[in-house]
């Protein structure tokens, strides 16, 4: 199974993520979706599964009123967050111990998140935590993203992501 993973959009769908996200099973949105214009480009490649961010419009709001779901695919857990992670993997190593108790608690085998504008595709205490970066129009320090996860044997196979340049 694969999956196209997309965040903070600002209201700006790339065409080139049409040729990227091509044959994909199911697209996941992190937040700060911009407007509603994006999830239509994108259900026309895929199911869409969305979370909203903190800089949304009334018609995305109304659509996605969480801004974290849970949800199973290809026999794994995920868990689609707007934000999780908003400063460097450094400084997350170094408050994860705090949270020890949430991840066991958890159940989840990826943490799929925006919000942070930066990419992340790291394994921690067995748990895919995977952003893929910003896929805005104005150009963002590292540079604009979005990402491919795979399941392989799916269901329930082993799950990778790849960040993929725009």
């Amino acid at each position: 199974m694969r999956i196209g993973v997309i965040a903070d959009t600002h209201g700006y769908f790339d065409p080139k993520v049409r040729n990227i996200f091509a044959g994909v099973d199911a697209i996941l949105h992190g937040g700060d979706i911009g407007n509603m214009d994006v999830i239509r480009s994108l259900k026309e490649i895929a199911p869409v599964h969305a979370v909203r961010g903190n800089h949304e419009p009334d018609e995305v709001i109304e659509a996605f009123p969480d801004r974290q779901m849970q949800m199973t695919l290809g026999g794994k857990r995920f868990i689609l967050s707007h934000g999780f992670i908003t400063f460097d993997w450094s400084f997350f190593e170094r408050m994860a111990p705090l949270y020890r108790d949430l991840f066991e608690k958890l159940h989840t085998d990826a943490l799929i998140f925006g919000h942070s504008h930066f990419p992340q595709n790291r394994v921690y205490q067995g748990i895919l935590f995977f952003c893929p970066g910003y896929a805005g129009e104005n150009v963002r320090e590292p540079g604009r993203a979005v990402g491919i996860l795979t399941i392989l044997g799916s269901p329930g196979g082993e799950i990778s992501g790849e960040i993929i340049p725009l």
